[in-house]
């Protein structure tokens, strides 16, 4: 599917035409926070939340989609609620080619920010660099861009902040982060989160264009839900199943996990009895999919060659930074 562009000729109130809206200006994936496949609700660290944005530090919080406090345009924003007093702070890690295609140049990030209430502590939108590259948590982040805002109660405020980014950067963020803590009951709302070449901040457009091209930009996690798929029973407590990905394929080969063991996963044959997947083994993965064992501590699916159906809530390919 080609990629549409919309133009516009929108003037700025300090007046001037702003730069074309056009799909692929973005480089912030997920910006608009459409996609949350990991789930709708997120309360501890070190965790991805939706798509593409990874919780790397607060406490007593809840994020969650919002569909009702939205931006014109949007149909969720990410919203955090404080259940307790504290904080959360988000963060979009770039990987090496986004970053290469930016460094030596002049960026832009901008973000629309609203509140629930007035409280004392401000929300800092930033630009940071690495000297590793493709990762979230290792090498050293440091601030290099900030700019904070107080949010408003009574619609978005826009935030945004300019950075040179130096030729040979390796690691390049965006973050977003409370300057202080903030007091329980307190919900903060984010929305169209925008990078992008040039010292302007222009109207926003999603990074892939559609929301197809989007859900394509976040390839770098992919859950095996498995309702209607079939695999063959090849030992009394495995199961060889094979898939593949969609979208092209994944960033790069990513590691399997369990979404779930405590929910029935898999159906042997015709019979009603579900079976809980407890591990996987024998992976053969690739960034196009691959062949795995999805074993069962249960008893009762002896003869091998029968076709067992996958029932919900299976595993979890990752390939995040």
């Amino acid at each position: 599917m080609s990629r549409a562009q919309l133009t516009s000729t929108v003037e700025q109130n300090t007046g001037g035409a702003v730069a074309p809206v056009s799909g692929g200006k973005n480089f912030a994936a997920n910006g608009n926070f459409d996609f949350w496949q990991r789930g709708s609700s997120f309360t501890s660290n070190g965790n991805y939340s939706s798509d593409r944005w990874y919780i790397f530090d607060g406490t007593g919080y809840t994020v969650s989609p919002e569909s009702t406090t939205i931006q014109d345009g949007s149909t969720y924003s990410y919203k955090i609620t404080q259940s307790s007093s504290g904080y959360c702070n988000i963060r979009q890690a770039l990987e090496s080619g986004m970053v290469n295609a930016l460094a030596g140049k002049t960026v832009t990030f901008s973000m629309y920010i609203r509140a629930n209430s007035t409280f004392n502590a401000q929300v800092q939108i930033g630009i940071l660099t690495n000297t590793s590259a493709d990762t979230i948590t290792g090498g050293t982040w440091t601030a290099q861009a900030t700019n904070t805002v107080t949010p408003s109660t009574s619609g978005w405020t826009k935030a945004s902040v300019t950075y040179a980014v130096p030729s040979g950067t390796k690691g390049l963020a965006i973050q977003v982060a409370y300057t202080a803590v903030v007091p329980s009951g307190s919900i903060t709302y984010y929305s169209q989160a925008q990078l992008e070449v040039g010292s302007i901040a222009t109207p926003f457009s999603r990074a892939g264009g559609t929301l197809q091209g989007e859900l394509a930009l976040c390839n770098y996690y992919f859950r095996v839900f498995g309702a209607g798929c079939i695999g063959i029973n090849e030992a009394s407590t495995a199961l060889d199943y094979s898939f593949t990905f969609d979208g092209g394929g994944m960033r790069t080969a990513p590691a399997l996990t369990l979404f779930s063991t405590s929910a029935n996963n898999f159906n042997w044959g015709v019979g009603t009895t579900a079976y809980t997947i407890t591990s996987i083994t024998g992976n053969t993965v690739t960034n196009k999919g691959g062949y795995l064992s999805l074993n069962t501590s249960n008893s009762g699916i002896s003869t091998a060659g029968k076709v067992v159906t996958l029932l919900t809530n299976n595993f979890a390919a990752s390939a995040e930074l």
